[in-house]
């Protein structure tokens, strides 16, 4: 199963760079999935005891919000 993931401009605003439970993806998963147990990283994304591989789209949306490059509001389809 993948996740079609939308960030919006609210999880932009409030996500926390950096941070694996807080970030504007986190923040997406968390909404999608309704739970807070989200870890992100570029290589993994976790809900609960759930594992997803980010495609490289996610990837680079993650390293650009964590090293504060502009992003904006998107869909992610099938992030797997």
């Amino acid at each position: 199963m993948g996740l079609n993931l939308f960030v919006t401009q609210n999880d932009i605003d409030n996500g926390v760079r950096g941070s694996k439970t807080g970030c504007a993806i986190a923040r997406a998963v968390s909404r999608l999935f309704g739970t807070s147990d989200v870890s992100v990283s570029t290589h993994k994304i976790f809900v609960g005891n759930k594992e997803y591989t980010p495609t490289p789209e996610v990837q680079q949306f993650i390293y650009d919000f964590d090293n504060g490059k502009p992003v904006r509001p998107r869909f992610f389809p099938s992030a797997k």
